[in-house]
């Protein structure tokens, strides 16, 4: 289905309800990306960001949480990056940032029902959307003042791309949240060690770490 589209997602629930009594839980995992400096993108890019990321988790919960049997869980995959924003990741961030907190106000609205709310931070998975954030960061067309940050940028990418973890370790998190006795609220897996670090300092003490890095 295309969570952008309300017909659509009518359509996939109504479709989803003639087949089975109830749901067990449901795995929100739709998410694309967007980046670079953010006085450059275009405001219809960081629209289409929110509209899949956000709004389409909004569309897909009105229409299927409904169909969720007490004690079905709610899981949301987030990002890592939500702990610490880094510049050029503005969009991205943005939407995890307000899908998890459509999250946890979802997850109090719903505990008289019964139904479990998870998030989960996974960091650099080798998956096409973090091929997608390499690449939106082209240093050719930017304004001077942040070529060499986005080449840095750019090479810190291309370096998680080759190292980070297989999908199938998110996955497998994800499962546990669906099915263990007593799921933890957040999970993080494959988290990256110094921004997990970096998003306990003082704000002004990872301002001056990224002016050094950049």
């Amino acid at each position: 289905m295309d969570v952008t589209d309300p017909a659509s997602v009518r359509a996939a629930r109504e479709r989803v309800q003639s087949s089975a009594a109830c749901l067990d839980g449901i795995v929100f995992a739709a998410g694309i990306y967007a980046g670079g400096p953010l006085l450059d993108i275009e405001p219809a890019q960081v629209r289409r960001v929110i509209d899949v990321n956000v709004v389409g988790a909004v569309l897909v919960a009105k229409e299927f949480v409904p169909l969720v049997r007490k004690g079905g869980r709610l899981v949301f995959i987030s990002s890592e990056s939500t702990r610490a924003a880094m510049p050029f990741t503005g969009p991205y961030v943005m939407s995890k940032k307000a899908l998890e907190a459509y999250a946890d106000t979802l997850r109090r609205e719903l505990l008289p029902l019964g139904i479990g709310v998870i998030v989960i931070q996974p960091g650099a998975i080798r998956t096409p959307l973090l091929s997608s954030a390499a690449a939106s960061l082209d240093s050719g067309s930017a304004r001077p003042a942040y070529r060499d940050a986005l080449r840095k940028g750019r090479a810190v990418l291309e370096k998680e791309m080759r190292t980070g973890l297989e999908a199938d370790r998110v996955a497998g998190v994800i499962v546990r949240a669906l099915e263990c006795r007593r799921p933890r609220l957040r999970y993080r897996v494959g988290n990256d060690l110094p921004r997990a670090l970096l998003s306990r300092l003082p704000a002004a003490w990872i301002d001056a770490l990224v002016r050094r890095f950049f």
